[in-house]
């Protein structure tokens, strides 16, 4: 997907302007959209301890086993069904999960909340990248709606300030240079939007063609410089 946009719910209204900010350029550019996905999740960090996840701050016990270090992302089951085509049912208590590293328990345990899993082997769909860290392991939750939403109550209530927000993907590919041309104009408007506000929410957008790009720049200049530096010093 070559162009995405993430945004933060910290109002009930955030990711819907962000999201509208970007369909309106679309629209203005007559682009044409393909492979659209639209998924919320929840992500935040905890010390593993067997099938629990300790987060709450004042719990030191695992501190200096950074091995233990988790990141957890939810996603709600509606959003899972529609990513990947599937009507599963889950009776309360109970969720899907998948360990990047693996997980060897029949429950877990987060935010004194215990659920019974049914384990995925695998998770294959087109928004792995953004769900599963490559830095540290990842147990990736699906849950009913409604326990998402009291399980994010229950870890602003542990985390405050340091709380994560219930975020919203949007991804789809367009014409690259199209997808430039939106990003960065959206970028101005999601600035405009911020100072409207009077205070910071999160709307982080990627274009593909952009990021090349800038990658471009960047590692062309450096081979210029060893190239000249080789000359030089020969």
């Amino acid at each position: 997907l070559n162009l995405q946009i993430f945004s933060s719910d910290v109002t009930p209204e955030t990711n819907q302007r962000a999201e509208a900010l970007v369909r309106e350029l679309l629209e203005e550019q007559g682009a044409a959209v393909e492979n659209e996905i639209r998924f919320r999740h929840l992500s935040f960090s905890g010390m593993r301890d067997g099938s629990r996840v300790i987060t709450d701050t004042e719990d030191r016990t695992l501190m200096g086993e950074l091995t233990a270090v988790t990141d957890v992302t939810v996603l709600p089951l509606s959003d899972y069904n529609a990513l990947s085509g599937s009507q599963i049912e889950l009776a309360p208590q109970t969720a899907l999960l998948y360990g990047s590293e693996g997980y060897g328990y029949n429950e877990i345990t987060v935010f004194d909340r215990t659920y019974a899993i049914k384990k995925l082997d695998s998770f294959d769909l087109p928004c792995s990248s953004v769900l599963i860290s490559d830095a540290m392991q990842t147990i990736l939750l699906v849950l009913p709606d409604a326990e998402m939403m009291r399980l994010n109550e229950a870890q602003r209530e542990i985390y405050g300030k340091n709380a994560s927000n219930i975020c919203t993907y949007l991804g789809m590919d367009v014409d690259p240079q199209v997808g430039v041309m939106v990003s960065d104009a959206a970028r101005d408007g999601l600035n405009r939007l911020r100072a409207e506000d009077g205070e910071f929410w999160m709307a982080l957008l990627d274009s593909r063609e952009s990021e090349k790009d800038g990658f471009l720049e960047i590692y062309a200049g450096m081979f210029f410089i060893g190239i000249f530096l080789g000359a030089l010093f020969l």
